[in-house]
């Protein structure tokens, strides 16, 4: 019987060598590096919209590109100001996290080793691992908000060893094994599936 350890390390493995799942990300990546600033409106427009994959609706993307430029986005990303992905978010500031995905993501791939990707998957994995491994802990409860959400993943990341991602492979990480983590997290006898 494998090791817990030695599990999550063939994953890790598998994962980074399995370009099939990176080979658009990778594009976009590079698209970034090579304008990494956030001014011109047809940059932005083409970041976003390679970005976004269906995260937004359509008709949202001018009134999120709008917004953007209207934040001192690139100061931030310098800077690795976290307070950038919450306010990127509040597009509709009475709806401050309905862009928490498309705000993080944009920031996740300017600065990957910064910024974790807020997704839907990742946010549901975060909370069975605060239920079900680190209820005790003095970790936040409401994972929505993005500081939150960075101090809950950061515990993840150290509780399982995985410091060898940066937030982006975290994301994909999460992605492709959600299933497994989830079963894995609401097994009340999860530790008897590995030895010690």
């Amino acid at each position: 019987m494998p090791s817990r350890e030695d599990t999550i390390r063939l994953l890790v493995t598998d994962l980074k060598r399995d370009e099939l799942y990176f080979y658009n990300d990778n594009r976009c990546f590079e698209f970034v590096k090579a304008n990494p600033e956030n001014t011109d409106p047809l940059i932005v427009n083409e970041k976003v919209s390679a970005m976004n994959n269906g995260i937004i609706q359509s008709e949202h993307i001018p009134e999120f590109i709008r917004h953007l430029l209207t934040l001192p986005i690139d100061e931030s990303l310098r800077s690795g100001d976290l307070e950038i992905v919450p306010r990127l978010s509040a597009v509709y500031p009475e709806r401050p996290y309905l862009f928490r995905k498309m705000a993080s993501i944009y920031c996740n791939f300017h600065r990957p080793e910064i910024y974790p990707v807020q997704t839907y998957i990742a946010e549901e994995l975060m909370m069975l691992y605060l239920k079900k491994i680190a209820a005790h802990t003095k970790l936040p409860e409401d994972i929505l908000p993005h500081l939150n959400f960075k101090r809950v993943s950061d515990h993840f990341i150290k509780t399982y060893d995985l410091e060898a991602f940066n937030y982006y492979e975290l994301e994909k990480f999460l992605w492709l094994n959600a299933r497994r983590i989830r079963d894995y997290f609401n097994d009340d006898d999860r530790d008897s599936r590995f030895t010690s």
